[in-house]
């Protein structure tokens, strides 16, 4: 995916602005600078600098990162009790991984990013749809973030960057599962637009003990 940097005739690109350079469009806000990409005449993520300066790139895995992806997910899986489950649970091989990734990236109703920092994956998102006719207005995802990164609005980048990729693919619906006592993501969501649709008991259990989850959800329509 192609990255551009820009300027404006008015001032630099630490100006706040919003313009379209050749076949790219720059935003800054107060914390952050995009870069959108348009490919095939659709805007999509490439790159934003966050509040720390750094530069981070939006992707979709292709199965070369099949490796790439287990050590992130072993890592995210050991620093919080959020997931559903720790680096000994997650077993996929290499070429377990790859697979999946190609179906992904091949699904018409479901799809997969992360985020990359200085070549490293430090978050990733994954939506999932059911292709039956039925169902397949209805997606659900998961979002993860390594520790060191947090803080620094990537979970929220990617919520809205799956919103308006889940949107093109014709997914009216978004569903999700938050843990009762995780009162930062809980208010990231409220805060995007869902919903608290109901409570699940005994979601999980972490050492012996029961967690609860509250069912969020928010119509795209």
């Amino acid at each position: 995916m192609p990255i551009y940097e820009a300027q404006n005739e008015g001032g630099t690109a630490e100006d706040k602005f919003s313009f379209v350079l050749f076949n790219a469009i720059a935003f800054k806000d107060e914390e952050n600078f995009f870069i959108f990409t348009l490919i095939k005449g659709e805007m999509r993520m490439g790159e934003f600098h966050l509040k720390d300066g750094r530069r981070c790139i939006f992707e979709e895995p292709t199965e070369s990162a099949a490796a790439e992806m287990i050590d992130y997910v072993k890592q995210v899986g050991d620093e919080t009790d959020n997931l559903t489950f720790n680096s000994k649970e997650f077993s996929l091989s290499v070429e377990d991984e790859a697979r999946f990734l190609k179906s992904q990236h091949a699904s018409e109703t479901s799809f997969m990013l992360v985020v990359r920092i200085e070549g490293k994956i430090v978050a990733s998102l994954g939506m999932q749809s059911n292709p039956r006719n039925r169902l397949r207005h209805r997606g659900t995802f998961g979002v993860s973030v390594l520790k060191e990164c947090w803080g620094l609005g990537i979970g929220t980048l990617l919520i809205e960057e799956m919103i308006r990729k889940a949107k093109s693919i014709g997914i009216t619906k978004l569903n999700l599962k938050v843990r009762t006592d995780n009162y930062k993501a809980i208010d990231l969501y409220k805060r995007i637009g869902f919903i608290e649709e109901g409570k699940e008991s005994r979601g999980m259990r972490i050492n012996g003990e029961y967690v609860d989850f509250i069912l969020m959800g928010l119509i795209l329509d």
